[in-house]
């Protein structure tokens, strides 16, 4: 006694445009916010001075700037007191611009090949 499944592809008007378009909103996100994340990432890098901050002990100091119109207090980074993480930035700096290439890739194939499958059915 053997069973097995076909897989069978649905027909174009049973699924609902609504899918469609919630699987393209949903990857647009994915990929913006891959590329938001890498472009803040490497803002954050070159704010450091290409010091990486994954694992780092950051060490603030307190900077009283001089103006006469108000008293003011700024904590600013000590970089030479901090000490600096291994350069592993460059992984968390890539991989969601990664992740927002594939997300764009899929949203090619869901706009393409909306069923899932082949357009026809030949046979």
């Amino acid at each position: 006694v053997h069973s097995y499944f076909t897989l069978v592809e649905r027909d174009l008007s049973s699924i609902h445009i609504i899918w469609l378009a919630f699987q393209i909103i949903f990857l647009t996100a994915a990929a913006i916010s891959g590329f938001m994340s890498s472009l803040f990432l490497g803002f954050l890098n070159k704010v450091m001075d290409d010091n990486c901050i994954l694992f780092s002990k950051v060490v603030f100091k307190t900077v009283f700037p001089e103006t006469k119109e108000h008293v003011s207090m700024f904590l600013e980074i000590d970089k030479i007191s901090s000490s600096w993480g291994k350069r592993k930035c460059d992984f968390i700096q890539y991989e969601p611009l990664v992740a927002s290439i594939v997300a764009c890739f899929f949203i090619t194939l869901s706009i393409i090949c909306g069923r899932g499958g082949a357009g026809s059915h030949t046979g």
